[in-house]
């Protein structure tokens, strides 16, 4: 009689609990949203219509992303958001994920797509894709490099 080998446990579905996380956090901002004063690179003419979780659900149908790419992601907003004092609100949500889901794509992938084919996931023009990449690099002064200590803890926040 043959024993079997313990299935594995299964992987952390980051992408699945990153947008829980910010779907969490821009119903809570709402009403601070409507106001159109100080826009800033990642923030939409237009509210989109669309839930960061159905936002990612469609990303990760098309574009191929580990889920490392993801605690990446946690990672690199937390970093945008603190170096600009920026809060996340519908408004720019999904400009923020969307520049920061390719900053680490780039950084870790070895499958990359063109800019046009992340732009066209992502809902925007090619051309505002790499304006939106340039300005997250420009205001992390082009840290794309997350250490084991803190990718380590996006991961924890992330599985919980």
């Amino acid at each position: 009689m043959h024993s079997k080998a313990p299935l594995a446990a299964p992987r952390p579905r980051y992408s699945e609990r990153l947008a829980k996380l910010l779907d969490k956090v821009v119903s809570q901002r709402k009403i601070e949203a409507q106001a159109c004063d100080n826009l800033t690179v990642y923030d939409a003419k237009e509210i989109p219509d669309i839930s960061v979780s159905v936002y990612l659900a469609n990303w990760v149908r098309h574009i191929r992303t580990s889920e490392e790419v993801f605690c990446m992601v946690g990672v690199y907003i937390d970093r945008l958001t603190s170096s600009l004092g920026l809060r996340i609100t519908p408004r720019n949500v999904h400009r923020i994920l969307l520049s920061c889901l390719v900053v680490a794509i780039k950084w870790h992938s070895e499958h990359l797509l063109t800019n046009t084919e992340y732009a066209r996931v992502g809902g925007v023009s090619a051309t505002e894709l790499l304006r939106l990449e340039s300005a997250y690099l420009m205001h992390t002064n082009w840290d794309a490099h997350v250490n084991p200590d803190e990718f380590q803890k996006y991961a924890e926040e992330l599985s919980r």
